[in-house]
């Protein structure tokens, strides 16, 4: 449906095959004038997904209406078309017995949470760039007695890149170069070196990388104290609370290095 919507312009029509019934079949079957006559009612795709998802759904339980709902913002979220988008709305809210605005509100709500969602990520795959950048680029922050490590990313190609680059030491390219066996890997070490670092020009090259590395291992360490508090309620030998009292004060001391 996505995709037709993106591709397809104009409106775009729907129907049933009567009986499941193969339209091939039918016209070879009984001639085209049966084969009009069963397909004479098509409907927008977009009402005919709708009438998919509140048919197939048990409306009559809780569980059931909330999958309902959820599926028809799901369908609202992708027309592009907001006329259209309150015009559905307010029929799949006659279907399912609710105001049109409770759909239209939460496919909002939706459309914020998306957005931030989007944004975090923008954030967090520019920081894990700006770290590998300071890897190849700046050794003058080899001393800083905090390693990082191939799970502070969470980018599975930026991942990959920091297995490249952590084993070699910070700033020898070449060495980074040879541990290649990919063209990729040594395109991405060679955009890593040549790209310029986000310090300002005049600051100390070494206090600016050890800022950029300081945030990428809060990042990672926000994301380990996370998955500790969601698995408190396990924890029987008081093993997790410990681990997350540990990696908070760890969280505390990076603070300062930014």
């Amino acid at each position: 449906f996505e995709n037709t919507v993106r591709e397809i312009p104009g409106h775009v029509f729907a129907v049933a095959s009567p009986d499941g019934v193969d339209p091939c079949d039918l016209r070879l079957a009984e001639g085209d004038v049966a084969l009009r006559e069963r397909f004479i009612s098509p409907v927008p795709l977009a009402q005919f997904v709708l009438d998919q998802i509140l048919d197939e759904g048990v409306l009559d339980s809780v569980q059931g209406r909330f999958e309902a709902v959820e599926g028809v913002r799901s369908v609202l979220s992708m027309i592009p078309d907001r006329f259209l988008v309150s015009e559905y709305a307010r029929y799949a809210a006659g279907r399912l017995g609710v105001r049109s605005e409770e759909l239209t509100a939460r496919l909002s709500r939706r459309r914020v949470e998306e957005a931030k969602e989007v944004a975090e990520l923008s954030l967090r795959q520019a920081l894990e760039w700006e770290a590998l950048k300071v890897l190849v680029q700046c050794p003058e922050v080899k001393d800083w007695p905090y390693s990082v490590e191939v799970e502070d990313f969470s980018d599975s190609v930026y991942r990959g890149a920091a297995g490249i680059i952590l084993p070699s030491p910070v700033g020898d390219v070449d060495s980074m170069l040879a541990s290649c066996t990919t063209d990729f890997g040594r395109d991405f070490i060679t955009r890593a070196a040549v790209e310029p670092l986000g310090v300002v020009e005049g600051s100390d090259r070494g206090v600016y990388g050890v800022s950029v590395l300081a945030r990428l291992l809060v990042q990672a360490a926000d994301a380990h104290i996370f998955e500790l508090k969601s698995g408190l309620s396990n924890d029987v030998n008081g093993e997790m609370s410990r681990q997350l009292v540990s990696m908070a004060n760890h969280r505390k001391v990076l603070l300062t290095h930014i």
